[in-house]
């Protein structure tokens, strides 16, 4: 198993951003009406109904992206769309297939929650570490035991 060229990752994550930003913006077309009704508000004031309707949007968000990161994963084998593209995939660190506690954790502890505790400044963190790594595996891959390896280099051996 050779592990993921940094290139690749960085690559496969775009496509993944890419696609998870336009599956986004199809969901915010359907709140255009309100945020619309907003800015015509001559008060602008902050209400009620404002604040928990943003939160409830954000937990739908946060569960959207788990959901994409975590989950699908978990059903095409170690892979998001933007890994199968770039025939990467994630697995254990004895290169055994993850399990629903792995992608959990690496999701939940070392991707969701570190990232947007530090307003995504451990995701260039990541990066750096990755790149300094001989074994190319960032903050969420120690963390949760996996490494990413390339499926297409495999393939040529």
């Amino acid at each position: 198993m050779k592990l993921a060229k940094i290139r690749h990752r960085v690559m496969a994550c775009l496509l993944d951003l890419a696609i998870v930003i336009a599956f986004f913006i199809i969901i915010m077309l359907a709140k255009l009406p309100f945020i619309v009704s907003m800015f015509n508000n001559s008060e602008h004031t902050v209400t009620t109904k404002f604040i928990v309707d943003v939160f409830r949007w954000g937990v739908i968000y946060t569960i959207l992206l788990f959901a994409y990161y975590a989950i699908i994963p978990l059903l095409i084998n170690g892979q998001t769309i933007g890994k199968k593209v770039f025939k990467l995939q994630i697995v254990k660190e004895d290169g055994s297939k993850v399990d629903y506690r792995t992608m959990f954790y690496r999701e939940a502890a070392g991707r969701l929650f570190i990232n947007f505790a530090s307003l995504g400044i451990t995701a260039i963190v990541s990066m750096i570490v990755m790149s300094l790594r001989d074994d190319k595996r960032g903050i969420a891959d120690i963390l949760a035991k996996t490494k990413v390896i390339d499926l297409y280099e495999s393939e040529e051996e």
